[in-house]
């Protein structure tokens, strides 16, 4: 009976470390920024095990690497929509949005993702970058200056290569905004 219940634990743990070992690999490719092969990588273990939060996210930064923005558009909604707790997919959507000129949207992706993590400094540095070139555009509009070259060419916002860790499930505290006129 024991070597049959160590040949039964023996299959039982082969696909984790098989998985294990696989997005060791995902997770090599892009860091030696090689995300053609990462996504690539993702996809196939995605082919198998579609609900991987971490793999989907992965997969989703080597495709906006790579400029194939509509697939990862796609996995990052994805993720959204099934993990709203994590700030990460949010942020990296907005670089997307962007990249498009949908500043308003962008904007409301990073405010989103400050809600759900509210101490995310990346997000914080991106919306401050997407607020000033927008007041920069605006004040150059409302001077009649040259508006071919816009403000939003030099802004350069940061994406987010990893999953961090998930916020804590504990409400955020939040207080109203006092206006002072």
């Amino acid at each position: 009976p024991m070597p049959r219940l160590l040949l039964i634990c023996f299959f039982l743990t082969l696909p984790a470390s098989s998985y294990a070992t696989t997005l060791d690999k995902l997770q090599s490719e892009l860091a030696q920024q090689q995300f053609t092969q990462a996504a690539r990588t993702g996809s196939a273990i995605l082919n198998s095990q579609p609900d991987d939060f971490r793999v989907r996210f992965l997969t989703a930064v080597a495709l906006q690497n790579i400029q194939q923005t509509e697939q990862a558009e796609q996995h990052y909604l994805q993720l959204i929509k099934t993990h709203p707790e994590l700030p990460e997919p949010r942020n990296n959507l907005a670089l997307i949005y962007m990249q498009r000129g949908k500043h308003d949207e962008a904007a409301g992706l990073l405010i989103a993702s400050l809600k759900t993590h509210p101490s995310y400094a990346t997000a914080w540095m991106n919306l401050s970058d997407l607020y000033k070139s927008l007041a920069s555009e605006a004040y150059r509009k409302a001077l009649g200056e040259d508006t071919s070259k816009s403000a939003f060419d030099n802004i350069q916002l940061t994406a987010i290569n990893k999953l961090h860790s998930l916020p804590e499930k504990t409400p955020v505290e939040t207080r109203p905004l006092i206006v002072v006129k």
